[in-house]
């Protein structure tokens, strides 16, 4: 099988894309969203029946981005709000709720009035690297066969392992994809993401397409509002 045929084949259990409007993203919130009206009324409550492995306060959202490297380390700016001309594939870790315990944030995720009120924060970001078939090609050569771009694979490949072995032991096929709107920040799209995927159970993977972007006064200029 090829690569490019596998990508098709990894993937073609995408079947939810949540795509918010920019008012959603962009509100000054920093606590965790409100929990839903199901949940607290008692009708419902996905993170019931967690394996034990994943009851824990953090959790994973799969990136694919076309923001540019800056050189930071510190996991909210390691990407700037320029664009890149290739797309890179990380993994970002997000903790709901530093301090707690499991028990606390599952209590929390299904309370109309909280106890407490976690503020959920990007810890880690590891970026894998760029997706070979967006590595700009060479100048005047055109491309007809994705295979014969050039470009190191691995990346992509430990990308797709990671999501197949979340998704096998779930026996889900499971895939949300997150788009976020403008005048927005990295780590607040993330951990918005990473709370979806929560009240959603946790079930199969979550992943995030994040173009670049960033809070200003004017949403239109260059750097605040790009369209993917």
């Amino acid at each position: 099988m090829t690569i490019e045929r596998g990508l098709r084949s990894r993937v073609r259990h995408v079947i939810w894309a949540i795509v918010l409007p920019a008012l959603l993203t962009t509100g000054c919130t920093t606590t965790m969203m409100p929990t839903p009206v199901s949940f607290h009324e008692g009708n419902a409550d996905p993170l019931a029946g967690l394996p034990p492995e994943d009851q824990r306060t953090d959790c994973e959202v799969y990136l694919i981005t076309n923001r540019a490297l800056s050189g930071e380390s510190d996991p909210a700016e390691f990407y700037s709000n320029d664009r890149s001309r290739e797309g890179r594939l990380a993994v970002a870790t997000i903790d709901l709720a530093p301090g707690l315990r499991w028990d606390q944030l599952h209590r929390a995720s299904v309370a109309e009035n909280r106890a407490e009120n976690p503020v959920p924060r990007l810890t880690k970001l590891e970026d894998l690297g760029p997706l070979w078939s967006t590595i700009p090609p060479v100048p005047g050569r055109l491309i007809r066969n994705p295979e014969t771009i050039p470009g190191d694979t691995a990346p992509a490949m430990r990308f797709l392992k990671e999501v197949n072995a979340k998704l096998t032991p779930a026996g889900t096929r499971n895939i949300y994809v997150f788009v976020h709107g403008y005048n927005t920040e990295f780590a607040h799209n993330h951990e918005v993401a990473a709370q979806l995927y929560h009240y959603l159970g946790r079930d199969g993977v979550f992943m995030s397409y994040a173009w670049p972007t960033s809070r200003s006064t004017w949403p239109a200029t260059p750097t605040a509002a790009r369209s993917p």
